[in-house]
């Protein structure tokens, strides 16, 4: 549980409104983290020598372009390597793009992260990702395309590649990073169960984000891990401070120490629902998110009571 990444959640307000938003973003939100606020986070974290990465994302973090740049450069200059994630709605053609990563280039960003799938592809052109990386791969930025796909998707590394080798990109110079739509956030109310695909693999295995992330919410939450969870305000668990409860080191700190944190890390929720708690959710648990959504709401009694009544027991497990 060492953190690798803090991640400012930059704005909850998006041009667009996914249907499998994990975070429920839109153009309708308003909320919006302070540029003082990411200074002083950065200050603070500057002193943390195994943080290496500052990710500005959201919503749609370019929205506000003059905060982030100067959040960009602020975090570039206390020696963090520098990312945004962005659906390129502001890609309309090759010359807009360029002038647009110029600025973020001279502003200190190292990495693009552009998120492109059927969901985005309702209201983003691909050509729009085409611009973006063709001029990222101009100004030799790290590209990374982040692709969330369901069952019944046809957007996928592959169907990506064969479309941006016909433009003549060289796809060697881009990673491509695939994940499965999660019934969290927007996508309980969007989509069908049919839609999600079971992820046995992190099901059944600890959680290796919980304190490796470290998300900065625009409505003042700091929580433990990346996000898509810990958007809902009843999932009070991960939250290990707020950006006024004082110094983030001494949150951190404090969470090292806790032993619901360790138990996530070393089993996973689902385990812990099936091994310490001895129950099986009524409901399918198609990914780790989400059974920590439920570990959290359903079981969060069932879970104080046991954590109470076997500590030891359980802190000679984690010792094994």
């Amino acid at each position: 549980m060492i953190p690798k990444i803090v991640t400012f959640m930059l704005t909850y307000k998006c041009n667009i409104a996914c249907d499998h938003c994990s975070v429920c973003s839109g153009p309708w939100r308003q909320e919006t983290l302070h540029e003082d606020v990411i200074c002083r986070i950065i200050d603070d974290i500057y002193d943390i020598a195994s943080i290496e990465v500052c990710v500005f994302t959201g919503g749609e973090p370019t929205l506000y372009a003059d905060t982030l740049k100067r959040a960009l450069s602020y975090a570039y200059y206390n020696g963090f390597i520098t990312r945004v994630v962005t659906n390129a709605w502001w890609a309309k053609n090759y010359n807009k793009s360029l002038k647009f990563l110029d600025d973020l280039r001279s502003a200190d960003l190292k990495e693009l992260n552009i998120s492109y799938d059927d969901f985005h592809a309702k209201y983003i052109s691909i050509n729009n990702v085409i611009n973006a990386i063709k001029a990222a791969l101009d100004l030799n930025l790290r590209i990374v395309i982040g692709i969330i796909r369901s069952r019944s998707s046809k957007i996928n590394a592959q169907y990506l590649m064969k479309i941006f080798r016909d433009e003549g990109i060289d796809c060697s110079k881009i990673m491509f990073e695939e994940d499965y739509v999660q019934p969290v956030g927007r996508a309980v109310y969007t989509l069908p169960e049919e839609e999600y695909v079971e992820r046995k693999d992190v099901l059944n295995s600890g959680c290796v984000d919980i304190l490796r992330v470290i998300t900065v919410h625009p409505d003042g939450r700091i929580t433990a891990c990346c996000g898509h969870t810990t958007a809902n305000p009843y999932v009070k668990e991960l939250v290990i401070g707020y950006i006024n409860s004082g110094s983030i080191k001494e949150l951190i700190k404090r969470a090292q120490k806790c032993l619901l944190y360790w138990l996530i890390f070393a089993k996973g929720s689902m385990k812990i629902m099936r091994e310490i708690l001895n129950v099986t959710p009524s409901e399918k648990i198609f990914h780790s998110c989400q059974a920590c959504y439920v570990l959290f709401t359903k079981y969060r009694l069932h879970l104080y009571k046991v954590l109470t009544e076997k500590r030891h027991k359980i802190l000679e497990m984690l010792l094994m």
